[in-house]
This record gives C-alpha cells, structure tokens and sequence, in this order.
C-alpha cells in the first residue's frame, strides 16, 4: 500500500511491521523518531502510539492480530523490545522478500493459515536477528528478560523491585545484577520508565484526566502520579500533553 503522513496519532491493538520499497520519510513511535527507508524494517507492537512525520513511501503494511502471532515460538523474545527497527541494507531485503510472500499467500482464494504461521515465523526470526547484530550479538541474562517480561505485564500495579523479586522468586540482588549487566541501568529504572511511557501515551493519545491516568497506573493519589511524572521525564504532566497535541486543523 501507500501511504503518507497524515499527521495524526494512532494506537493500535495489533502488531504492524512496514517494510519500504521505495522512498524515504519518518514514523514516530512512542513519541521517538524512526527513520524509514528501504534499507530498515519497522516492527510496532500492540498498544504503543504511532505517528507518521512525513515522507512518501511506496511499501507493505503487514497488521497482524496479537493472538496469530502468540502462537509462534518465535513471538516472546522480540515481543518485549518494540518497536524494533532495524537499519541493515542485508536483513531489509531479506525481510522484505519474506514479507512479500507472506503477503502474495495473505492475497490468495484460499491462504494457507500453516504457510502465513511459517512465513511470519521467519520475518521474527530474521527481525531478532537483525536486532540483536544491532546490540552487538548479546544474549540477555534470562533473569533479567524474566523481569522485562514481568514489568510488561504488571506495571500497573507493581511498582517496586521488592514485589517483583517476590513473584520472581530471585532476591532484588540477583534482579539488580542481571538488569544492570543486560540494560546499564537498574531494575527501579525499567519499572519506572514504563510506567512513565504509559503515561505518556494516555496524555499524548487520550482525553482522560490526569487523575484518571493516575489510578490506571496504579497511583493511589493524583498528586503522587504528577510528582513521578515530573521527576521521570522532567516535564509536567499538563506542560506535556499541551505540548504533544496535535494543531487542531481548520
């Protein structure tokens, strides 16, 4: 398909994966600038706010619903680390071959659900491979993708590195030496970081009130979750919805 920016913001519930055949322009995802060409491949998770800066792009959109791809192997370990982009000239062609046939069996009378299943499979496998050629090869320590995964699921409502160590069942030592080795920083960091993404996108995305965001992020009281806003992202909430608007067109 192609598309063009149309400057509006969008949150999906499903997967989407654009592989460019020709042009060049941007996407913003989660309020972070990505280029797009056609030597990278952008993969957006479920969820997160994406919006098109500008460029004209002739390409694929390839929107797959969370419960297909949940049933690959594949799936869990490039699940967590969206968007992943990746920037090689070697692993976009050969994604964009793979993703091409994927969409020719998508586009038949019949399309075979096992064949779409496999294709799919190979664009993960080479998408993880091209992000982790990006990080240098490195495998992360399987405590700390555990603790990722937990944050993923539960930031709502734990907020500590203790909660997470009890349902772990690692001591926070253990949890802080695997996530400072695999991400330089430390486990209180990663919860509150994607606590304050989620935050950014409800006042980047929504219309609900600040104290409305503050109880679905699990804060207590209003004045606690602007406080944590401010200290995390070094912004006000309020100066920071203003600011992400979009103008309003006449």
């Amino acid at each position: 398909m192609r598309f063009g920016a149309d400057g509006r913001q969008h949150r999906v519930d499903f997967h989407v994966l654009t592989v460019v055949a020709e042009g060049a322009g941007r996407r913003e995802v989660d309020f972070e600038d990505f280029p797009l060409d056609r030597d990278r491949v952008l993969w957006v998770r479920p969820g997160q706010v994406q919006r098109f800066e500008d460029g004209d792009l002739d390409g694929l959109h390839l929107l797959v619903a969370d419960e297909f791809l949940a049933s690959l192997p594949a799936a869990d370990g490039i699940g967590v680390r969206q968007p992943v982009s990746v920037a090689d000239p070697e692993a976009a062609a050969a994604i964009r071959a793979v993703a091409g046939e994927l969409a020719r069996e998508h586009d038949r009378e019949v399309p075979s659900r096992m064949v779409l299943q496999l294709l799919l499979r190979a664009v993960l496998v080479l998408l993880e491979r091209g992000a982790a050629a990006a990080a240098d090869g490195g495998v992360e320590d399987p405590v700390a993708a555990r603790f990722r995964r937990e944050v993923e699921r539960r930031f709502t409502e734990l907020h500590t590195v203790a909660e997470y160590a009890q349902v772990l069942g690692h001591s926070i030592r253990t949890i802080s030496r695997a996530v400072a080795q695999a991400n330089s920083t430390s486990p209180k960091q990663l919860i509150d970081r994607r606590i304050a993404l989620e935050a950014q996108r409800l006042l980047g995305y929504t219309d609900l009130p600040v104290a409305r965001i503050a109880e679905r992020l699990g804060f207590t009281e209003a004045t606690n979750f602007s406080r944590f806003f401010q200290r995390t992202t070094g912004i006000s909430a309020t100066r920071f919805r203003t600011e992400r608007r979009p103008p309003v067109r006449r």
